[in-house]
């Protein structure tokens, strides 16, 4: 796994040494844009992350977390000994509300109050984004686990 500096300018997220973030050990790239164009030539859209790349065949794979999150439960069993069950038939319905709920009201309600026009434009997002954030607080608050047990609320 390779992090990209948190820090981007004009150019877009570097593969460049620091604390938490390295060079491109693989193939070399400087910026992450350096893969989607090994992708696609012509890529023109943004450059997202994370990526999930094909060293194999030089390619992404997948630039979508919650798509990742599923490809790496299943598709790569037959190199792993590993009985951790990421997205279990039980919770699929839950996890992908909850997916959603994040893309939609806390990644996107960012940018929508982030790049408000009006002053009730970003009063709307902002409520919007706070009431997500306070969702998933609820959920998190109600749900403890250490190793796969449930605590209560004594625990």
């Amino acid at each position: 796994m390779t992090v990209v500096d948190p820090l981007r300018d004009e150019r877009g997220w570097a593969f460049r040494n620091g604390d938490g973030h390295s060079e491109d050990p693989i193939n070399r790239f400087s910026f992450l844009s350096d893969a989607y164009h090994a992708t696609e030539q012509t890529y023109r859209a943004r450059y997202t992350v994370p990526v999930l790349w094909d060293k194999s065949t030089r390619r992404i794979v997948s630039n979508s977390d919650d798509d990742m999150m599923r490809m790496l439960n299943s598709e790569f069993n037959a190199y792993s000994n590993s009985d951790v069950d990421l997205y279990p038939p039980e919770l699929t319905g839950e996890i992908d509300r909850i997916n959603d709920l994040v893309y939609t009201d806390v990644n996107n309600g960012v940018y929508r109050a982030g790049f408000a026009t009006t002053q009730s434009a970003y009063s709307i997002a902002l409520k919007e984004l706070f009431d997500a954030l306070d969702q998933l607080e609820g959920l998190l608050d109600s749900r403890r686990y250490i190793a796969g047990e449930r605590l209560t609320e004594a625990d």
